[in-house]
């Protein structure tokens, strides 16, 4: 087992940290278990930061041919925040209680109540889904949006 951690992989234009508390192989070493991971997620687009919270527990999954990270699933309480790169869309922060990050598409996959905030609309849906490489969302199943008024504004 790993104590306080952090691994580094670099997958096409992607580069990906992972840091924990701790680190433990399994199914001969195609699949790490970890005890509060933390994910940061580098690509031309954007910058996202994952964080988990004391609950939180994650599966790092390899590519048995490749010996690379292919997918990450987290859960627990789950804050994601996207900061863009120039040109980017805007950005957003979110929170989930389950996270697929699936390495080959570039897409993270919100599950367990999530929502999104961004210019200060809330969005939430049954799934989430963010493309990294386009920067689009898609919302599947029981959508709600709570869109904010900005007529009442004023400019000072």
């Amino acid at each position: 087992m790993l104590e306080k951690f952090r691994i580094e992989s670099l997958a096409g234009k992607v580069a990906l940290v992972v840091t924990g508390e701790s680190a433990e192989q399994e199914n001969a070493g195609t699949k790490t278990v970890v005890k509060k991971p933390d994910l940061k997620i580098s690509s031309k687009n954007s910058l996202i930061d994952i964080t988990t919270d004391k609950t939180g527990k994650g599966e790092l999954l390899l590519d048995p041919s490749t010996r690379k990270i292919s997918d990450i699933l987290l859960e627990g309480t789950i804050r994601i925040t996207q900061k863009p790169a120039e040109g980017a869309p805007p950005s957003f922060t979110a929170t989930c209680t389950k996270l697929i990050y699936r390495q080959n598409k570039e897409t993270l996959i919100m599950e367990g109540s999530p929502e999104i905030v961004q210019t200060g609309n809330r969005y939430r849906a049954d799934r989430i889904v963010y493309d990294m490489r386009s920067g689009k969302l898609a919302f599947e199943g029981n959508v709600r949006v709570q869109v904010t008024d900005l007529s009442d504004r004023r400019a000072d």
